[in-house]
């Protein structure tokens, strides 16, 4: 089946064996009012220049944390951020817009990091969505856990809350592992994704709830074997390829798998979107086992994107092709169910539907299947509602 990636398995933590550089011995006062980036950083530097297994430790206490990278790489190839506690995020934005920083927490260059914990990461968002988001739209914003440069990562177990902008960010990763992560922020919180995606590849995103004001899930360009599964998603934008292309920008996205995610309460589904004037392509893509309630847009390929209003002159050359949409179930905000917007001098080729079926969630408007410029074909067309354009 198209999509379907082999990952790595990392294997589990044995604390017992490891040796554990808490924050606290290195200057952390834990009282939620002086920052202790120092103490983590100097913590996180011990447990880089040790061997054998190291763990950061960070208590179940209140932590207020300004920008730090941690930096790799390091002595062992199995260190780990172990996180009890709760992290908070100043309210002062001009430590993050007067210099264009766009993280709080950021991993660099680390092999083997494990990220986990029944800890809170709090970014604090509130005042940033409104004092800087809300005037300046194309301000950098800090994402609450940034990754750069990482193998064999793991992030297990943490949540995320009121991140300024994005949650977690994979940049230039590879052999990536998310599960049971929480993240949440409010439906209007804007730019706030969940988790996403930039040229990293063999990434599993596994049994995770998100609620927020963007997509839940984003995959951008570069992103290759990509498993997703087990995703509750709502408040948000639903999971989304893209946007691909912008500014005429070259874009390449290959086998992807979204499987047993339910939907509720979103502005999409399961979305492919496109700039006009890129080029590039997504394709060996599967969207599988979904459920939707009350989704205004549950299955859509929008090749004319432009959140800024109009679309931009152009036709997109970004290709879409060998995309499956298989046992998609539930209910539609929208009469749209289905829409397919593909570009006119690149349609999407090898578009397949089996076993849907959307409707309107009135019970009384009949849902409907649009195309534009794409090649459809149901496998079993008696088991596709509404009625594929084929």
């Amino acid at each position: 089946m198209p999509g379907v990636c082999s990952v790595r398995l990392l294997g589990s933590l044995n604390h017992n064996t490891h040796n554990i550089f808490n924050v606290l011995k290195y200057g952390a006062k834990a009282d939620g009012q002086t920052d202790d980036s120092t103490a983590f950083l100097a913590a996180w530097n011990a447990a880089c220049s040790s061997t054998g297994s190291p763990v950061v430790y960070v208590p179940k206490m209140t932590f207020l944390i300004n920008p730090v990278i941690f930096r790799g790489p390091c002595h062992s190839n199995k260190i780990t951020m172990q996180v009890a506690g709760k992290l908070i995020a100043s309210t002062d934005n001009s430590l993050w817009s007067e210099k264009s920083i766009n993280y709080w927490l950021h991993f660099m260059n680390v092999i083997g990091l494990t990220v986990e914990g029944s800890g809170i990461l709090d970014g604090r968002g509130a005042s940033w969505w409104t004092e800087v988001n809300g005037k300046k739209t194309n301000q950098i914003g800090p994402t609450t856990l940034r990754f750069t440069g990482t193998m064999n990562t793991i992030v297990r177990k943490i949540t995320s809350v009121n991140s300024k902008q994005f949650h977690i960010n994979f940049d230039t990763c590879n052999y990536v592992e998310v599960e049971g992560v929480t993240i949440n922020a409010p439906g209007d919180s804007p730019n706030t994704d969940g988790i996403h995606l930039g040229q990293s590849s063999n990434v599993q995103i596994r049994n995770i709830i998100v609620g927020t004001g963007d997509d839940c899930i984003s995959i951008g360009p570069g992103s290759f074997n990509v498993n997703i599964e087990g995703v509750i998603c709502g408040p948000g934008h639903g999971i989304s390829i893209g946007s691909l292309g912008e500014d005429n920008a070259l874009a390449a996205v290959k086998n992807i798998t979204v499987s047993g995610v339910s939907f509720h309460d979103t502005q999409n589904g399961v979305r492919i979107k496109t700039w006009q004037g890129g080029n590039g392509f997504a394709t060996d893509i599967t969207f599988q086992n979904v459920k939707m309630d009350n989704v205004q847009n549950p299955v859509i390929i929008d090749q004319y994107y432009s959140p800024y209003g109009s679309p931009t002159k152009g036709d997109s050359n970004v290709k879409i092709s060998n995309v499956l949409y298989k046992n998609i179930t539930g209910t539609s905000a929208s009469n749209a169910a289905i829409a397919f917007e593909c570009s006119q001098s690149v349609p999407c080729e090898g578009i397949k539907v089996d076993h849907i079926n959307l409707s309107c969630n009135d019970g009384k408007t009949n849902a409907q299947f649009l195309c534009r410029n794409a090649h459809v074909t149901a496998v079993d067309a008696g088991a596709v509602s509404p009625t594929p354009c084929l």
